[in-house]
């Protein structure tokens, strides 16, 4: 990360950082969603304690792909049950129920549709990735400075 990104990154909430770090040269669209970086942390933050690791309620656990894919309909929010329950108006059936936390913030639930819109692409989680050179900057480029 840049100097002058980092000095941004510590005044801002961790949403705005990813936001702030996707804008620099050479890296993802700031418009695309991204697993890793978007929507694990809302999984992680509202529903791992109940679906996910060894704790599948329901059957369910979030942290596995073949599991999640069976929630959404890749392009089409509208047939994705996982969006369905985070958005239930009934408070019976909607999830987190209540009592195991707060709901999804209508932020949270946007990053979710527009994950489903883009395809739900699955990324494994950062430590099964290879690592990869980033290009350095050169004084051709005026952001380089």
């Amino acid at each position: 990360m840049p100097a002058p990104l980092l000095l941004v990154a510590l005044c801002l909430p961790a949403a705005d950082v990813a936001e702030a770090g996707a804008a620099n040269p050479g890296e993802a669209n700031p418009g695309e969603v991204q697993f890793a970086r978007d929507v694990r942390p809302i999984f992680n933050a509202h529903c791992s304690a109940c679906h996910g690791g060894v704790r599948e309620a329901g059957g369910l656990n979030l942290i596995d792909e073949d599991s999640v894919s069976l929630l959404v309909v890749p392009g089409d929010p509208g047939l994705s049950y996982l969006l369905d329950r985070v958005t239930d108006p009934d408070d019976e059936t909607r999830m987190p129920p209540a009592e195991h936390g707060p709901r999804l913030s209508d932020a949270e639930v946007a990053v979710l549709t527009r994950w489903v819109e883009q395809g739900a692409a699955w990324q494994k989680h950062w430590s099964f990735q290879p690592p990869t050179r980033p290009t350095p900057p050169t004084t051709a480029d005026p952001a380089w400075a």
